[in-house]
């Protein structure tokens, strides 16, 4: 009998690991998708001058909120590192919609 509780510990203490990891793992999830449907709601009401403006802010908007979803945001960050983070995202997107060396004047490229 100790010999079966000594084989089964083990298993049964990873299991428990295992679904800790995945717990935090789901609530980090869940914390992404409101750190993104916030700021996509946020990024949603910012209006554009013109219409092509309004395609690029569309497309750095839907950039930055897939770029978040997918980030390493967790439920533990404190709110300067989530910050941080959203704004290496907005970084990222910048340069994905725009280009290097985006400057003022091709802005409305």
């Amino acid at each position: 009998m100790r010999t079966l509780i000594a084989l089964l510990f083990p298993a049964a203490m990873l299991a428990s690991n295992a679904a800790a990891e995945t717990r935090v793992d789901a609530r980090d999830v869940a914390f992404r998708e409101h750190v993104a449907g916030t700021f996509g709601a946020d990024c949603e009401r910012a209006r554009a001058p013109n219409a092509a403006q309004l395609r690029v802010l569309r497309r750095l908007c839907s950039c930055s909120v897939a770029r978040i979803r997918s980030s390493d945001i967790a439920f533990a960050d404190g709110q300067d590192l989530v910050t941080r983070k959203v704004h290496q995202v907005q970084a990222a997107c910048l340069t994905q919609v725009y280009g290097r060396g985006i400057g003022p004047a091709n802005a409305s490229r």
